[in-house]
């Protein structure tokens, strides 16, 4: 089992905590080898809303490495499944994702809890920026499987969560001349922020 894995059955083995949702989401959706589910978060789901055969046209060039038959009936089927692990299964108590006759948006006012957001920002820099003390508030909110694009939530509404761990001492902010960044303690490790996040509740 993981480092991961052991955190959730010590505290939440059923996946009843929202928290858990959230950290499962991040992590499942910011890695590339799940193709069909990285690309719907990173690139195609939006505010707007999308039908499933809009959302194909973002997944085009796979037909290069599939048959025909395996694109169109493949790829649709495991669309519909991210979609209904968001809106049927217990990914959709965190609301992330909206169903209309069959069209999908994203909700960009989410209620993630503050030290899952910065453990997923933690992780974010583990992936990215590998020892780094500091990142770029930009890119926790832009860059492809950050934590603000993978979350939906809008700049500004990021900028208001930081200043709230700012206030309560999990990070520093550096916003003076050219500097826009959120600063990490030396020791700051993922585990350590979900082990804090489970023992708050």
């Amino acid at each position: 089992m993981t480092k991961l894995g052991q955190i959730i059955y010590k505290y939440d083995k059923y996946f009843e905590d929202n928290g858990t949702i959230w950290i499962s989401h991040y992590i499942l959706s910011s890695k590339e080898k799940h193709v069909i589910w990285n690309r719907l978060f990173n690139k195609v789901l939006s505010t707007e809303y999308k039908n499933r055969e809009m959302m194909m046209d973002y997944f085009v060039d796979l037909k290069e490495e599939l048959s025909e038959y395996t694109y169109n009936r493949n790829i649709k089927k495991e669309i519909k499944m991210v979609m209904d692990t968001y809106i049927y299964e217990r990914f959709g108590t965190i609301v992330l994702i909206n169903n209309e006759e069959d069209k999908y948006s994203c909700n960009t006012n989410s209620s993630i809890p503050d030290l899952i957001l910065l453990a997923s920002i933690v992780y974010f820099r583990d992936r990215y920026y590998t020892g780094a003390s500091a990142l770029n508030i930009k890119d926790i909110c832009y860059f492809e499987n950050s934590p603000g694009r993978l979350f939906f939530l809008d700049e500004s509404f990021l900028r208001k969560k930081l200043e709230i761990m700012k206030s309560k001492g999990l990070i520093g902010i550096e916003s003076r001349a050219d500097l826009d960044q959120v600063r990490l303690e030396s020791d700051i490790t993922f585990e350590g922020v979900l082990e804090q996040y489970y023992r708050s509740l």
